[in-house]
């Protein structure tokens, strides 16, 4: 909708140039974040429940600091004439790789299949028998977690092309994002931190799983 707008403008003469960045997420350097995104968001849910869902997706993140640095250096260096700019990662991650990640980290979560994930979060909507109310980070999102291709394109799922983008980069001395594994463990350590993430149980520590 918004891309519509914009290039309805265009055609009335504004000039118009578009950024379509991947999921934006933590400084590369600090791991300072918001925690509201979905990616923050599902990795809480995720670990709250000690399950996530084995989703067949790369996971297309990238850091905050350098986004922005690429739009302001693109906008300044390249007048708006219509161009859309590419700001994803060249090599995403695939989910699988970030929950094994987390694993490394300490924390007891296991891969299981998308309805045996989905049917555990439905399962936390419900009071218990004792009238109890279960607390999780995806409860409000329970509604469109149904749909786990909806899940994917919000993980990541998408092919946009990112030659003319990395070319226009480079000319401007930018080079490209740091590899996923070195930028995410700076992010999860950030959100681990400021307690929005559980802190991870040192190896051979006994924990419980939900299943």
């Amino acid at each position: 909708m918004a891309e519509n707008l914009l290039q309805a403008a265009q055609t009335r003469g504004l000039p118009v140039s578009i950024y379509r960045p991947g999921n934006i997420i933590g400084h590369s350097e600090t791991g300072i974040s918001q925690t509201s995104d979905f990616v923050a968001k599902m990795l809480q849910g995720c670990l709250e429940m000690s399950i996530a869902p084995d989703l067949p997706v790369k996971l297309n993140v990238v850091p905050v600091n350098q986004v922005s640095q690429a739009i302001v250096a693109l906008s300044e260096a390249n007048p708006p004439r219509g161009a859309a700019y590419h700001l994803v990662h060249p090599t995403p991650m695939p989910w699988s790789d970030l929950i094994t990640v987390l694993q490394k980290r300490g924390y007891a979560i296991q891969l299981t299949s998308y309805e045996h994930w989905y049917a555990h979060l439905l399962k936390l909507t419900r009071r218990s028998p004792h009238g109890e109310t279960h607390q999780n980070a995806l409860l409000s999102l329970v509604s469109m977690l149904k749909n786990p291709t909806l899940v994917q394109l919000l993980l990541g799922s998408f092919s946009w092309q990112v030659h003319q983008t990395s070319q226009a980069l480079a000319v401007l001395g930018l080079g490209e994002f740091p590899d996923c594994p070195q930028f995410l463990n700076t992010y999860l350590d950030y959100l681990t931190q400021i307690k929005f993430l559980p802190t991870p149980v040192p190896h051979g520590t006994t924990t419980k799983v939900c299943v």
